[in-house]
């Protein structure tokens, strides 16, 4: 009798804990799109429209006008682009937030997350009439500065931290943090080099068995492995990137130039010496090199600047 009651008690817990839970998934819906990711809408999608834009035919989701859209699941819009027949402006993702969508037009959504740009959803609204083929939009002279709060200009990685925002090679981890000092993982480092080297299509899958098709970095184990920058039946993306692993991708990724022996006496590596003598990086002291410390989000950017930024 004690056990039914107790069993009858933790029912009604558990129904009680999951009653918001399902009021918020009700509310927000997931949108499949580009590496898979979502984004949260306040209504569902009704269809999807395939419809010329700049010249290439684009998968188009088609929503009920007024629908908003907010950054959700980690992910944050940005510079949206309206495309109105032969028109081309921008949209403030604030705009898209408040008043939703708008009755004519097909928009672009760039999304954003800690890795930096992630992909491009397509949107339109149900009774839009919008065909749309029009030029290339002019870029803006001088797009908007991003400014990391966490970010300050006497800091050793704030031009590295520039400088790989502006390549799209990574982003914040929000709209206002870069969050440097967070520990960057081999899915991130390899994603972040992919980017710099101009995100190049593999031709196959490596088949990684810790890696599926729909991650964000599949591509980017992709590209290393079928240039050598890795190998074996994993690659253990969640693992943290370490200095050896770091300088190793890059020097691969280089070429596997030659160089000067930098003798530490922790470590013996043809990476290490070329990731020296490049300016890469150095010793945390005279003679030793901590292969095996953890690196940084500051750390990895700052490294990819100094090896392929000048």
């Amino acid at each position: 009798m004690k056990k039914r009651i107790i069993s009858m008690m933790l029912a009604c817990v558990m129904c009680l804990c999951l009653v918001p839970v399902a009021a918020f998934a009700a509310e927000w819906y997931q949108v499949g799109s580009y590496y898979l990711k979502y984004l949260g809408s306040s209504q569902p999608p009704i269809a999807t429209r395939e419809i010329t834009v700049d010249g290439m035919v684009r998968e188009v989701t088609v929503y009920p006008e007024g629908t908003r859209f907010e950054s959700f699941n980690g992910l944050y819009i940005s510079n949206v682009e309206c495309y109105v027949n032969d028109e081309f402006s921008f949209f403030s993702s604030e705009e898209l937030a408040t008043t939703g969508l708008p009755a004519q037009g097909v928009l672009k959504m760039p999304l954003y997350g800690s890795l930096g740009w992630e992909g491009d959803i397509w949107i339109t609204a149900e009774g839009s009439g919008t065909s749309v083929d029009p030029t290339e939009p002019d870029e803006p002279d001088e797009p908007a500065d991003i400014t990391f709060t966490d970010v300050t200009d006497d800091m050793y990685y704030a031009e590295p931290v520039a400088w790989a925002v502006e390549q799209n090679i990574t982003s914040g981890t929000s709209d206002t943090t870069f969050s440097p000092n967070e520990t960057c993982t081999r899915a991130q480092i390899i994603t972040f080099l992919w980017r710099a080297a101009g995100s190049p299509e593999p031709e196959k899958s490596a088949a990684f068995t810790d890696v599926k098709a729909d991650a964000y970095y599949a591509k980017a184990t992709d590209w290393a492995a079928e240039n050598g920058m890795a190998s074996g039946e994993t690659f253990s993306p969640d693992a943290p990137c370490t200095r050896l692993m770091a300088v190793e991708f890059m020097w691969k990724h280089a070429g596997s130039p030659s160089a000067a022996a930098a003798n530490f006496s922790d470590v013996s590596s043809n990476a290490v010496n070329w990731s020296v003598d490049a300016g890469v990086t150095s010793g945390t002291s005279d003679t030793t090199f901590s292969p095996d410390e953890t690196c940084t989000r500051a750390q990895i950017v700052t490294f990819l600047y100094r090896a392929f930024a000048k």
